[in-house]
């Protein structure tokens, strides 16, 4: 190891009396705390091949005198000086959810906690290995950027480390003025494409004979009266960073050409988001580094990153520490040097690590008008892993709607967003339910309330996908690919009670059955059971504008009972497109009605069938609510019973101390021998064959305090 009289290296006590208490040297505190082993030769002296590269950093550090210092050899845990290079871990770790790098950064993100640096403007005077941040779950931002880099690199990702300067609100990792990334990706689900019209001509719609000059005026009329409703936050800028410019920050670069990667960007590994190199949040770069090499930045930085190029082998732009190993310049002796190995070991992520990522079991971050909280799987009982609060104001005083997410939940249960100006409620379920329901928006679990039912179209066999009900209408949706029926609404007659309405009206929509000719090819048919009524209309045919049309009148007697020996021509009303069209017969028209009538009634026990299978559906609902059940992964059984059966054994020795003197005091009360008990301490406690009567008082409750307690051991 290399010392230098006026400057030695920076040990764990030095950089505890550099720091005010909050910075970095509190993670060697929290490494001392909990027993951290980091005993390795190569965590506590150099190599030869390590301090020859520490020395070329140093000759590469002078040939550039007139600028800020470079990060190049700090001190690690131990206070022996590495270089940054030799800091970072290619590790393939066995997670294959690892190896996105969206996944991997929001994984050190939310498994790390921040530690800012102890000045700002300067560089961290003490770099910890992978290792030590990972048992700590503590870092500065340099921290974040290593750990990510080598979980990158070990992902075959080609990742490099950076050294620069970026803007408060990243550095701080504050995201108060950001919109929240998931609300972005719900509206973009929800966004819905405008339909494209087939007409390829329309006719124009009529000039609207309208003053511009006025409508310009009532538009600046209306933006004046709403400016003094709007917060007055919305109208102020930042205020000033003191520091802008100076603030030291660290990142990773990902180069394009491996892994798909089709151009260059950032990742911003605080938040785990993903950046343009042209970000204006980033103001400037000193170096950049991966596991072979080193790189100074050559390039002005008077307008942040917009500007640079990240070819590292342009040698105008970029001055590089050693050469690739395919170079043929040899012109010094520095350049032909290998990059030494890591001197840390291998990374262990564990699966437990991955499912309870979050420091304390959650994490709370704030963004513009919103406030996302996430938790640890199974932490909560109902399975909640992540809520999003949705303000209306900037204060975020006034909840304006609510979403969360859950997990491992038997309901199959994924989603919940709640309208709270409305009170309304849509929950998402996963594939895996016995009623295949998909999205459920109601208002309350009931059937006299609205609500929305949408299923999975696959694991139907009647092919219904939706279903609307509002106070009078009962609206059913099917699938085009299963059966002919499009569309079915039923009108109720209006009652304050759901059950046992009458219905007015049954609207049914057919799709086109090739195998039948338009004119004789339903497509909507409409009961009028209010009017004893049916209508008929027809599809198009290729060269027609308007369909087919029959109308019935159902036959009743003087009685009022349906009688279809009464059908008379007059009863029925039918209009063809087609003058040269035969018109039908009254024995065809009369076959017809009698299907039609038999067709009601099929109807009619279909929607009884599915107004039956509904109110299963939300009986089952309300069932679940009260009672969650939760699905715990193999790994969370596990460790469950591991902690189970270790509590357990602590309790029985713990209450084994307490049952040895109890059972020796027993004895003595009652002059029993341990002989005609035939017991021991440690076996199961029974009473001889003795009469209760002549028992003492005192002796039967010890007796029976024993038993409980043995009955809890066994």
């Amino acid at each position: 190891m290399e010392t230098d009289a006026n400057n030695p290296p920076v040990t764990m006590s030095r950089a505890a009396e550099h720091s005010d208490g909050c910075g970095a040297a509190d993670i060697c505190r929290s490494a001392c705390e909990q027993g951290v082993d980091l005993q390795q030769t190569s965590y506590r002296e150099n190599s030869s091949k390590e301090m020859l590269i520490q020395a070329l950093a140093e000759k590469l550090s002078s040939q550039h005198p007139n600028r800020r210092p470079l990060l190049l050899s700090p001190p690690n845990e131990y206070g022996v000086q590495k270089f940054v290079s030799t800091t970072l871990r290619n590790s393939l770790l066995p997670h294959p959810q690892l190896y996105h790098w969206a996944d991997a950064a929001s994984f050190v993100s939310d498994y790390l906690s921040l530690v800012p640096l102890d000045t700002p403007s300067q560089l961290p005077k003490v770099l910890y290995s992978p290792t030590l941040v990972l048992k700590t779950q503590r870092g500065t931002c340099f921290d974040f950027t290593i750990l990510l880099c080598s979980v990158l690199l070990g992902a075959g990702y080609d990742a490099y480390c950076i050294s620069g300067y970026a803007e408060r609100e990243i550095c701080l990792c504050d995201q108060t003025h950001q919109e929240c990334p998931l609300l972005a990706k719900q509206e973009s689900k929800t966004t819905v494409e405008p339909e494209k019209s087939d007409q390829k001509y329309r006719v124009k719609p009529s000039r609207e004979l309208r003053s511009s000059f006025l409508q310009t005026q009532e538009e600046q009329a209306e933006t004046q009266a709403a400016l003094p409703n709007r917060p007055l936050e919305e109208h102020k800028l930042l205020p000033p960073d003191p520091l802008h410019g100076l603030r030291v920050h660290s990142w990773v670069l990902v180069k394009s050409g491996m892994q798909d990667i089709p151009e260059d960007f950032f990742i911003e590994p605080l938040s785990g988001r993903s950046f343009s190199t042209t970000c204006h949040s980033f103001l400037g770069i000193e170096s950049v580094w991966n596991h072979q090499n080193y790189w100074v930045n050559l390039q002005d930085c008077t307008y942040g990153c917009r500007e640079m190029t990240y070819d590292l082998a342009d040698v105008e732009k970029w001055s590089s520490l050693l050469l690739p190993p395919d170079s043929e310049e040899e012109e010094d002796d520095c350049k032909i040097v290998e990059m030494p190995l890591s001197w840390v070991d291998n990374l262990h992520i564990s699966q437990e690590d991955l499912e309870t990522s979050f420091p304390g079991g959650m994490k709370v971050i704030q963004y513009k008008k919103a406030k996302l909280e996430k938790f640890v799987p199974c932490l909560k009982k109902d399975g909640l892993v992540m809520q999003v609060t949705t303000y209306s104001d900037l204060d975020c005083k006034h909840v304006f709607v609510l979403n969360y997410w859950f997990k491992n939940r038997q309901d199959c249960l994924e989603e919940r967003e709640i309208q709270m100006s409305s009170g309304v409620k849509t929950d998402r379920f996963r594939p895996g339910r016995p009623d295949f329901l998909k999205t459920h928006r109601y208002l309350t679990l009931s059937n006299e309330g609205e609500w929305q039912m949408e299923f999975y179209k696959h694991g139907r066999e009647d092919g219904l996908v939706q279903i609307v009900v509002t106070s009078n209408d009962w609206t059913e949706t099917f699938d085009d690919n299963f059966i002919f029926t499009s569309y079915r609404n039923v009108t109720f007659a209006e009652n304050k009670k759901r059950l046992n309405r009458s219905v007015q009206k049954i609207t049914e929509r057919f799709r086109r059955d090739r195998s039948k000719t338009a004119s004789h090819d339903v497509a909507e048919q409409v009961f009028l059971l209010s009017e004893d009524r049916i209508h008929l209309t027809y599809h198009l045919e290729n060269n027609s504008v308007i369909p087919a049309e029959t109308k019935f009148i159902k036959p009743r007697d003087t009685t009022g009972n349906l009688n279809l020996d009464l059908f008379t021509s007059e009863m029925v009303s039918t209009f063809q497109p087609d003058p040269f069209q035969k018109p039908k017969k009254n024995l065809f028209l009369y076959q017809q009605l009698k299907a039609l009538i038999e067709e009601e009634q099929k109807v009619l026990n279909r929607i009884n069938t599915s107004q039956v299978e509904v109110s299963g559906i939300l009986l089952e609902r309300k069932k679940e609510e009260r009672n969650i059940l939760l699905e715990l992964p193999i790994f969370e059984n596990t460790r469950i019973f591991i902690n189970y059966r270790n509590k357990h054994l602590q309790m029985e020795k713990s209450e084994q101390d307490i049952l040895a003197p109890l059972w020796h005091h027993l004895i003595e009360l009652d002059s029993l021998s341990q002989q005609d008990l035939q017991l021991a301490p440690t076996n199961n406690f029974s009473k001889t064959q003795e009469d209760d009567k002549e028992e003492k008082p005192y002796v039967s409750n010890t007796i029976n305090m024993i038993k409980r307690l043995q009955h809890r051991l066994n």
